[in-house]
């Protein structure tokens, strides 16, 4: 918030506040409590940081409703309380489509299509969902908020041949949000035409031609007419108080078989133990391009394996095609950030994703993503280093060195991704899984996993919790 940054930079005392009675119940050096928070991220990937300012900013109903304060637990979901998560993700992989002389473009019309059809869907199922209390079901219906985001995005910037890390991918990573809350903002105003504007819509800063996106204040960002959108929402007013979140999909992305969310892919090639012995999965987009180069086989696999699931130290593969595929680990915390931020700019609500750190980063490194983070406009950010937590998600192999016997046959498990705010160990995915939850560590009943993480049907642990 605001007057913790003035605290900060001026080095003066910052007052902890009860937000029950409003009264100040201590003062705290404000350098030393950021200190306290980074090198508790450093050590175990939490806290993540949510930017209060930056979130009541943009929020519509600041005025009359007070600010933000809390979110779902992977933090992309801004809410107020008894208000309900209700998401959906496109996968934007799916809109790559090769021509005839297998040029890969991009299906914006496929996109705007989707985006239209999805806005609806979730605005459905605000409508025909049974709520579990009252106050959920009057609260939800009172800002209609909505989160329609994205995931393969990833492997459409493989399809592209276009560097996470790069300004030409950070350019298409922005103009793809903008597309999405630009239609989904349509779709809304229709919405409204036909159904009804949000019942809180005079509650709001829509009537005074607002938008909740920090992109709609920066005109040199913009692709399309904003200032009609804004007048529309003016006329007719909106069905949603948000259209727009970005979610984590780490359990919806396994299923449609792309990556999740705005993650770059951590590994190129993973390699699976069974019973019946070891194989090798491979990133789909990687495994056709790497056939039409010539370059697929058993020793491309082995030294991708070989190489922590990188292709950046491997000599024969071209440079062109080191710096399209690159993964979570190639690419620097700064680009991790600016990645964010890239989507932020047009996302209503925030977003779920980890910036990933290498293990040897320093708690210096660490503070200068937090700081960059918040200069650059993000909601929130979460950071994860390398090795921080033990059993987790993935495993890739240890890059293999010139050493001992025992060294070479050895394999590391290395995390995929933290969740938002917590650091839970966790259990999952398909490529590599991880034995150590099996029991609720309160009950000792049997654990189940569900939405990207585990929880205990019986008591309600949660190791997202």
């Amino acid at each position: 918030m605001p007057d913790f940054w003035e605290c900060y930079n001026k080095n003066k005392p910052y007052p902890l506040i009860n937000p029950r009675t409003g009264q100040v119940v201590r003062e705290v050096n404000p350098r030393l409590l950021f200190d306290m928070i980074v090198y508790q991220a450093w050590e175990s990937a939490e806290p993540g940081v949510i930017f209060f300012d930056h979130v009541n900013e943009y929020n519509p109903f600041f005025k009359h409703l007070g600010p933000i304060v809390t979110t779902n637990p992977c933090g992309e979901v801004l809410l107020y309380p008894n208000e309900s998560c209700n998401l959906g993700s496109i996968n934007v992989w799916a809109f790559a489509k090769r021509d005839d002389n297998g040029k890969i473009n991009f299906d914006w019309d496929g996109l705007k299509e989707a985006v239209n059809l999805g806005s609806r869907f979730l605005d459905n199922v605000i409508d025909v969902n049974n709520f579990p209390l009252k106050a959920i079901e009057e609260m939800t219906l009172a800002t209609r908020k909505i989160g329609l985001g994205v995931m393969g995005l990833a492997d459409l910037l493989f399809e592209l041949r276009a560097a996470y890390n790069s300004d030409e991918g950070r350019k298409f990573m922005e103009e793809l949000m903008e597309f999405i809350n630009y239609h989904s903002k349509l779709a809304s105003i229709d919405l409204a035409k036909e159904r009804g504007p949000v019942p809180y819509y005079n509650k709001s800063f829509y009537p005074e031609g607002k938008l909740p996106i920090a992109g709609f204040e920066n005109r040199k960002l913009w692709h399309f007419d904003w200032d009609k959108v804004a007048e529309m929402v003016r006329q007719h007013g909106v069905r949603n108080g948000y259209t727009t979140v970005i979610a984590p999909t780490g359990s919806i992305s396994m299923i449609a078989g792309c990556s999740s969310g705005i993650e770059p892919v951590y590994s190129l090639v993973y390699e699976k133990h069974v019973k019946v012995g070891s194989f090798y999965y491979i990133d789909s987009v990687f495994e056709r391009v790497m056939t039409e180069e010539g370059l697929f086989g058993d020793d491309l696999l082995r030294d991708v394996n070989d190489h922590g699931g990188s292709i950046q130290r491997i000599s024969y593969i071209p440079e062109d095609l080191k710096r399209a595929y690159i993964t979570a680990m190639d690419i620097r915390p700064e680009d991790h950030i600016r990645a964010l931020a890239a989507f932020q700019r047009w996302t209503d609500s925030s977003i779920s994703k980890t910036n990933n750190f290498p293990a040897n980063a320093t708690v210096e490194d660490m503070r200068e993503s937090y700081l960059l983070a918040y200069k650059i406009g993000c909601k929130d950010v979460t950071v994860f280093r390398d090795t921080s937590i033990k059993g987790q998600v993935l495993v890739v192999p240890r890059k293999k060195t010139e050493g001992t016997k025992e060294e070479e046959n050895k394999d590391e498990e290395q995390a995929l991704r933290a969740p938002k705010l917590l650091a839970a160990p966790l259990v999952g995915a398909s490529q590599g899984i991880s034995e150590q939850i099996k029991l609720c560590p309160q009950c000792q009943s049997q654990v189940v996993y569900q939405e990207g993480c585990y929880i205990c049907p019986e008591c309600g642990w949660g190791a997202c919790s």
